[in-house]
């Protein structure tokens, strides 16, 4: 592949690289991050309460909203996303910047989706927890990265981090490799056009396609290896619960997908999406722009749905249909929570089922911030799952390179179950089949 030829500053000298706050500041940190996440998300149940009287609607319930209604429960959740999205994903000084950025940027879909009393305060809401997001953050400078302990070798960070810290992000794709793993994913989750010019995301994948093929000829692995091209949701919500159109989504993805293909990534995960509606241009953008296998797995919440409806029979009957390769569920819950979805999956897939969920949910002490699911269940858990057919597993938040090594020495000698051609016939809308 060729490098783009771009003025890249690469960590080379140890005078350029700043030492880590004392220890104290990393350690508060870490319950500020969860308390805004906490404080998001009541932020969020409460404007929703306030205009249903709940926090909680049935799919029947779901059915009956009008479009402003909708509208208005879908502004909570978008800011309280970009909420979660902007404390998990920045790590230098530009930090308090991007998060105070992104917070307003989430006022201002609340501000433009709705103009409602209620969409109002979450709009002043927003406004306060990107504020806060900027503090916490600067407060986690030079912190020794999550991503090193979560694995999260496939989340997107923002502006120069890409290309900062270079050797870390080899170091933890290799770490994944020597302990078992068979794919990799770039570390290009949140990189897009929305938010990045031309020459920048060139060489923001550029890059990352280059650390983690770096990663796969000096691992000591002997398996198989490939490089996954990581694709994660835009940011924003499409029309009409959104302001983003469905080409222009479709367009920012393309760019995406042409770029890892031209240097060279083995296959397309897209992965997180939380809207069948944005899920359904990310692949038609693969479709248009690769011949590549393409991986897709959602985001299920606690009903079993995507926060935009979507069960996983619609989402089967989508994904098929657009003939991709692979199926399934990462990130929001833990193993156990997501086995029902699994089931559903596998129930109406003719494909393979894919299964990467978080180590569980995140936990405090008051010091630092812990995934209730260890190694040891969560391989338990996916060895269960292999067993009942899932062919392909991995882990998401919280699943470091110990989890891989325990799931793989457990479902090595396993044979996986065959797959069964399903003919169902099935109708579907959005989010209801």
């Amino acid at each position: 592949m060729s490098e783009p030829k771009l003025n890249i500053k690469e960590e080379t000298s140890a005078k350029k690289t700043r030492s880590p706050p004392k220890k104290a500041k990393v350690e508060q940190s870490v319950p500020k991050k969860k308390k805004l996440k906490t404080d998001a998300d009541k932020a969020a149940e409460k404007a929703q309460h306030l205009r249903f009287g709940k926090a909680e609607l049935t799919p029947d319930e779901l059915s009956r909203l009008s479009k402003a209604q909708k509208r208005e429960m879908y502004a909570a959740h978008a800011a309280r996303s970009a909420v979660h999205h902007e404390v998990d994903q920045y790590e230098d000084e530009n930090v308090g910047v991007q998060a105070l950025s992104e917070g307003e940027k989430a006022a201002g879909n609340v501000r433009d989706i709705s103009k409602s009393r209620y969409a109002r305060k979450l709009k002043k809401k927003a406004k306060m927890q990107g504020k806060k997001g900027a503090k916490t953050a600067k407060s986690s400078v030079q912190k020794p990265t999550a991503a090193q302990d979560a694995g999260a070798s496939s989340t997107g960070e923002g502006g120069s981090n890409w290309l900062s810290r270079w050797k870390q992000r080899q170091e933890i794709h290799k770490s994944y490799y020597d302990s078992g793993s068979n794919i990799v994913n770039t570390n290009t989750f949140g990189a897009n056009s929305l938010k990045f010019g031309t020459d920048e995301l060139s060489e923001i994948i550029y890059h990352a396609v280059k650390n983690a093929d770096e990663a796969r000829k000096a691992s000591s692995g002997k398996q198989e290896k490939f490089i996954a091209l990581d694709v994660g949701p835009t940011g924003k919500l499409l029309k009409p619960l959104g302001d983003l159109d469905f080409e222009d989504a479709v367009k920012a993805f393309a760019e995406v997908i042409s770029l890892g293909v031209k240097y060279g990534v083995d296959l397309i995960t897209i992965e997180t999406m939380n809207d069948s509606y944005e899920t359904k241009a990310a692949v038609l953008a693969a479709k248009e722009n690769s011949d590549l296998p393409i991986i897709v797995t959602n985001a299920y919440g606690e009903n079993g749905r995507l926060m935009t409806g979507a069960d996983p029979a619609v989402m089967a009957a989508m994904l098929e249909g657009m003939g991709v390769d692979a199926i399934g569920a990462n990130c929001s819950l833990g193993p156990k929570q997501l086995m029902g979805v699994m089931d559903e999956l596998l129930k109406y897939c003719s494909v393979p089922v894919v299964f990467k969920p978080n180590a569980g949910l995140p936990k405090s002490d008051g010091k630092v911030t812990y995934y209730d699911v260890d190694a040891e269940e969560f391989a338990q858990d996916i060895k269960l799952a292999v067993a009942n057919g899932v062919r392909i597993v991995g882990g998401c938040c919280g699943t470091t390179p110990e989890y891989i090594k325990k799931v793989c020495e457990l479902t090595r000698d396993m044979r996986p179950k065959e797959i069964e051609k399903k003919t169902y016939s099935v109708c579907h809308t959005h989010n209801k089949a």
